[in-house]
Order: C-alpha cells, then sequence, then structure tokens
C-alpha cells in the first residue's frame, strides 16, 4: 500500500496546479495521500481491477489446464495406440512367416526335417527381421533344430508346446528358457501336422527384442518412454536404456488385469519413485499390453508455462489499465476536486473573491455553482452582519446606561419592600401567639363539654343501673322467700328421712338376728347329718349352704346397717345445714330490703345531680361556641398578617431578582458591546471586494 501511495505521491509531483502539494515534502505528500480520495479512488480501482484479473486469470488457466490435461492424456494414449498397432503388425507378418514355414512340403515329410528346417530357417533368419532365432521340436523329442538341447530339458513338458499342440493353432507366450539360451523372449509356437494331419512336432520362434525396440523407440518427452509387459508384469522390452531389464517385473501400483479387460486407459502411477502419466493399451494377441509413460511434472509442464505467460499478460494489463484509469480519474475527478478544495481553503481564509469556472454539466460541475452560490450567499451575509454589528455596538451602550437606572431604582424599591415585610412578620407573630392561647382555651371548653357529657351519660346510666339495682333486690327478696320456704320442705324431708332410716336399722336387727339363727340351725343340721352318715351327707351339704347363706346375709346387714348410719349422720348435718341457711335467708331477705330502701335514695340523688349537669353542659356549650367564633376570627386576621408578610416577601424578592436581571443583563450589555466589536473586527478580516 504505502508502495502504491508512493508512486501515485510521484505522479502528483508533477502537477502544475497542486500549489500545496509542492510545496510540501514528500513525507507530507505521502501522508496527505493516504487520506486523500485520489489514493482511496485510485486504489479501489487498482484492487478491483487486480481481482477481476486474477479471477479472469484463474478461469482462463483452469480451463486451459483441464484443455491441456485432456490433450496430454490423449496425445499420450494415441501414441500408445499408434504403438500397439504397430505391434501388431509386425506380429502378425511374423506369425504368417512362422505358418508359412509350418506348411512346407518338407518340414511335413518325416525323411526331409532336418535338411529342410536347416535351410528354411536360415534363409528364413537371413531374409526377415522378425525373429531372434527359429527352431523344431519333433512329437518324440528326439529332433530338435539347432542341435543344442539343454541338459536335463523336456521341450514336450513346456507349457508352450502342450498348448501349441492341443490347440492346433499358433500359440505365443513368454519362457526364459530356450532352445537359444536366451534369459528372455517373446515366443510363437505353431503345430506341424504331415499330409495325413498326424501330429509332428511344434514349429517355435523367438521374436527379435531389438525389432520390437526399435519400433517401441518414440521420444515421449525428454524422459518418457515405451515398454510392453505380459501379463505377469514382465517387462517384454522398454525403450528406456536404462530402463527395467527384460524379464524383470514393472512396479506399477495397478491391477493389470484392469489393463488386459481394457477398462484401464490411463492415469498417474509412480514408478521408480517418481510419478508418470501413464497410457495402456492392450494387446490381447500375445495376452501383453503397450505402456506410454512420461513424467507428471514433464507432462503437465506446458500448463506452468501457460500460467506464467497468463500472469504476464494480465500484469501488463492491469498495470497499463491501472495507469490508464488512474489518469482518466485523475483529469474528470481528481483535478477539479483539488481545484475546489484549493478554493475552499481560501474561502476558509477569508479570502471571497475567488470563483470556479468549470465547463461541465455533470456533478462536478453542479458542485462549482453550488460553491459559486454560497460564497454569493457568504458574501451577503458577512455585509449584513457588518451593518448590522454596528448598530448592536451603538445599542449596547444605550441598554447600559438605561439598565444602570433601573438597578438603582430596584435596590430602593428593594429596601422599602424589607422594612414592610419585618412590620408584617411581627404582626403576624403577635397574633399568632393570640391565636394560639384562644385555641388552648377553646380546647380546655371543648374538653370541659366532653367531660360533661359523659358524666352526663354516665348519670344516665347510673339511673339505669339503680332501677335496675331496685328491680334486681326486689326479686332477690322474693327468691330469698321462696328458697326459705324449699329449704323448710326440705328440712320436713330429711326428718322423714331419718325416720325411715330409723325403721330400716329396726329391720335390720331383725334381719341379722334371723341370720344367726339360721347359723345356729345350720350348724345343727350339719351335725345331725354328721351323725346320720352317708345318708345325711347330702343333708349336710344343704345345711353347709344354708349356713354360708345366713353368713353372707349377716354380712349384708351390717354392711346395710353401717350405710344406714352414714345416712342418718349425713341426714343430721344436712338438717343442720338447712337450719343454718334458712336462718342466713332471712338475714338476706332483710339485707334485700334494706338494700331496695337505699337504691331508691340513690336514684332520687342521681336524678337531681343529672338537672345539674345538663345545666352545666349547656353553659360549656355557649362558651365553646364563643370560643370556636373569636379562634375564626383569630385565625382570618392571621391569615390575613401571613398573606400581607408573604406579598411583602415576594415583592422584596421580586426586586431582588430584578436587580439581579437588571444587573446581568448589564453584564450582557457589556458583552454584547464587546461582542459587536469583535464581530466588526472578524468582518474586517475578509476580503470580498472584488
Amino acid at each position: 500500500m504505502d508502495i502504491f501511495i508512493s508512486a501515485i505521491s510521484k505522479l502528483y509531483s508533477f502537477r502544475g496546479n497542486n500549489k500545496m502539494i509542492k510545496k510540501k515534502n514528500p513525507l507530507i505528500r505521502i501522508s496527505d495521500l493516504k487520506s486523500s480520495i485520489a489514493a482511496k479512488v485510485i486504489i479501489i480501482v487498482a484492487i478491483t481491477m487486480l481481482i477481476s484479473f486474477f479471477l479472469l486469470g484463474w478461469s482462463i488457466n483452469r480451463s486451459i489446464s483441464v484443455k491441456l490435461t485432456d490433450l496430454t492424456e490423449q496425445s499420450n494414449m494415441e501414441i500408445a495406440k499408434i504403438l500397439n498397432k504397430e505391434i501388431a503388425s509386425f506380429l502378425d507378418e511374423a506369425e504368417g512367416a512362422v505358418l508359412r514355414l509350418s506348411k512346407d512340403y518338407g518340414l511335413r515329410s518325416n525323411d526331409q526335417v532336418k535338411i529342410v528346417a536347416k535351410s528354411k530357417f536360415s534363409s528364413e533368419l537371413e531374409e526377415n527381421n522378425y525373429f531372434q532365432s527359429i527352431y523344431y521340436v519333433s512329437s518324440d523329442d528326439k529332433i530338435v533344430i539347432p542341435e543344442r538341447k539343454l541338459a536335463d530339458y523336456n521341450y514336450q513338458e513346456e507349457k508352450w508346446f502342450q498348448l501349441a499342440k492341443e490347440s492346433n493353432k499358433p500359440v505365443w507366450t513368454t519362457s526364459s528358457k530356450k532352445i537359444n539360451e536366451a534369459n528372455y523372449t517373446l515366443s510363437l509356437a505353431v503345430p506341424v501336422y504331415d499330409y495325413t494331419d498326424k501330429f509332428m512336432g511344434v514349429l517355435g520362434a523367438d521374436i527379435s527384442l531389438e525389432s520390437l525396440t526399435s519400433i517401441l523407440n518414440w521420444n515421449i518427452g525428454k524422459n518418457g518412454c515405451v515398454s510392453l509387459i505380459d501379463s505377469q508384469g514382465k517387462v517384454i522390452t522398454i525403450s528406456e536404456k536404462e530402463g527395467e531389464q527384460a524379464g524383470t517385473v514393472l512396479s506399477l501400483d495397478t491391477d493389470l488385469n484392469q489393463i488386459y479387460q481394457n477398462e484401464l486407459h490411463h492415469g498417474i502411477y509412480r514408478y521408480k519413485n517418481e510419478e508418470y502419466l501413464m497410457s495402456f493399451q492392450p494387446l490381447k494377441k500375445i495376452n501383453a499390453a503397450v505402456i506410454t509413460m512420461i513424467p507428471f511434472a514433464e507432462a503437465y509442464e506446458a500448463k506452468k508455462v501457460v500460467r506464467m505467460q497468463i500472469f504476464i499478460f494480465a500484469l501488463i494489463v492491469l498495470l497499463v489499465m491501472t495507469v490508464t484509469i488512474t489518469m482518466i480519474i485523475d483529469y474528470q475527478l481528481i483535478k477539479p476536486l483539488l481545484i475546489i478544495k484549493d478554493r475552499m481553503q481560501e474561502v476558509a481564509a477569508g479570502n471571497l473573491r475567488g470563483r470556479i469556472e468549470f465547463k461541465r454539466q455533470d456533478e462536478i460541475g453542479k458542485l462549482a455553482v453550488t460553491f459559486n452560490r454560497m460564497v454569493r450567499q457568504l458574501k451577503g451575509i458577512i455585509t449584513g452582519i457588518h451593518n448590522t454589528a454596528g448598530k448592536v455596538s451603538v445599542t449596547s451602550l444605550n441598554m447600559k446606561n438605561i439598565f444602570q437606572e433601573i438597578s438603582t431604582a430596584s435596590e430602593a424599591i428593594s429596601i422599602s419592600t424589607e422594612n414592610v415585610s419585618a412590620g408584617t412578620e411581627e404582626q403576624a407573630a403577635n397574633i399568632d401567639n393570640v391565636n394560639n392561647e384562644i385555641k388552648k382555651q377553646a380546647g380546655s371548653l371543648n374538653k370541659l363539654a366532653v367531660s360533661n357529657k359523659r358524666v352526663e351519660n354516665l348519670t344516665e346510666k347510673m339511673n339505669q343501673a339503680a332501677a335496675t339495682g331496685q328491680n334486681e333486690v326486689e326479686r332477690v327478696s322474693k327468691q330469698m322467700n321462696n328458697i326459705s320456704k324449699a329449704i323448710i320442705d326440705v328440712a320436713e324431708g330429711i326428718k322423714n328421712l331419718q325416720r325411715s332410716s330409723d325403721e330400716i336399722d329396726d329391720i335390720l336387727t331383725l334381719i341379722n338376728s334371723i341370720s344367726k339363727q339360721t347359723n345356729l340351725l345350720a350348724l345343727n343340721a350339719a351335725i345331725e347329718a354328721a351323725r346320720a352318715g352317708e345318708a345325711g351327707k347330702g343333708f349336710s351339704v344343704v345345711a353347709d349352704e344354708i349356713r354360708q347363706l345366713a353368713e353372707e346375709s349377716s354380712k349384708s346387714s351390717d354392711r346395710i346397717k353401717g350405710l344406714i348410719d352414714e345416712i342418718k349422720d349425713e341426714t343430721k348435718t344436712a338438717s343442720q345445714k338447712m337450719a343454718q341457711g334458712n336462718r342466713e335467708v332471712s338475714d338476706g331477705a332483710e339485707i334485700a330490703q334494706g338494700a331496695f330502701e337505699s337504691f331508691k335514695r340513690i336514684e332520687e340523688a342521681i336524678k337531681d345531680l343529672t338537672e345539674g349537669i345538663y345545666i352545666s353542659s349547656a353553659a360549656v356549650a355557649e362558651s365553646t361556641e364563643n370560643s370556636n367564633m373569636i379562634v375564626s376570627n383569630i385565625e382570618n386576621i392571621a391569615i390575613i398578617a401571613e398573606e400581607t408578610s408573604a406579598s411583602a416577601d415576594e415583592v422584596t424578592v421580586t426586586s431582588q431578582e430584578q436587580t439581579s436581571n437588571v444587573q446581568e443583563i448589564s453584564v450582557y450589555a457589556n458583552e454584547l458591546a464587546d461582542l459587536s466589536c469583535d464581530l466588526e473586527n472578524m468582518v474586517k478580516s475578509f476580503s470580498f471586494q472584488d
């Protein structure tokens, strides 16, 4: 950002109309540009264009990369297809040559095999470059050409021999042990039949790996190569000089079955610790595959070159367009804005004589027209202020003199109202004292009236209580008489009870005597029964029961006698108590009669007291009413006195406030005069006369 702003500052250092920037040093210029609209606009434009070109370049690079990738893969695949066709053609020609040899008359004759084989094989090897060697093995393993049979080696047990014999057609195979003692090669085996279609042997040929290598010798980039591998992944031949040897397994991290089933066409695989772009073409005739491979970095090197070219082109276009747009913005926007800024700074310094003349109808032109209108209006305002300031100065001096006179009069009024306020306050205090005393007297009269009312109520209650007491005493007296009669009746009943108790006592004495006699009779009966022996046992039992009953009857009569004695004692005591109660009732009747007479006298006294209280209450009520009237009048006088005092206080406060306001207005008048002077001085600093 700082570098970009520095470049802009250099561009602006050549501007002829920007006097303020020229006068500043570069550091200050850069600081100004950081906060200037020009730098911001140019930076925004540059960033926008940079983002736009970046997105455009990314899109172009992506599409080109995809195209280049497809082209590279297609090119690699086309090479594999071409080589596949050439190798297939080479193998077809080799297979045709071997088939021709297998149908030769001399080879199909049992007596001419060796002669024909030697001559035909030699001429075929000399005329064609397909084969590395040609050989023949008879069905009985007796004829082997050339005669170089390996030790402990049975050709008839070889897979290629059995396949050729059983399939009745040419068989392609690979082997590491052949008649020519080659380590590894591609071989073709064809069955040979005589003219009676009897199997005679197998004609074999080892393909020349040099011929295959010459076919595969294509330049695929700088470090690319082509290889032919069998179904086990072993290298049949490879175009790379320092590549894998024939017969060694090509180490690829892929499934070869997918290649031979034509499911895999190309991909990225690791080979010799490096990623390679590989294209596969299966060669079904020999159950092998042609692989074209090129290092990944080399295959897609064109993408880097294109990417760099796009970047350089985009950078050049970006710089050209940035400079062009910057110059356009500078001429159309920044330069007019700087002119307007200079004029506004002149106006801020007090120079109102400048104008902006732009012959354009866009926003910049409208801004210039608005600026000129603002300057004209500002001239009118300052002229009006200048004229008004003189008038304000004269008026403020006159106001100052007038307010000084008003302040003096207000102070005199304030002193007079303070004296009146003091007198009214003293009068109000005296009236308050009189009012309080009369209120106290009125309160005492009210209390006395309340007390009289309470006494009146109490006397009325006493009168009612006396009447009630008199009635109760009369009722008690009657009750006493009734109680006396009842006691007499109870006493008579107790006497009858005593007589009954005496009779019961006599009866019990008789029962006791009978019990004793019965006991004696039972005892005698028991004695007689004992004398009678067994015959008197039953009677003895009965006599014993009778004796027990007699004893129980005697005991019961004794208990009843004891109870009767207790009843007699209690009856005697009750009789005594009843006699005493009768005497008490007689005394109570006499006392009740005396109380009845006393209640009569109390009732008469209460009546006299009630009449006196009624008279006293009437006098107190009249005094209370008069006292209340006096209190009301005094309160009215006190209110009037308080209102007078308050009015005097308000007048005093108002006078003081008026004096204060007059003094404050006087101060404001002084300040107004000073401000008018300052305003005139400020107006003089503007130069707006053309």
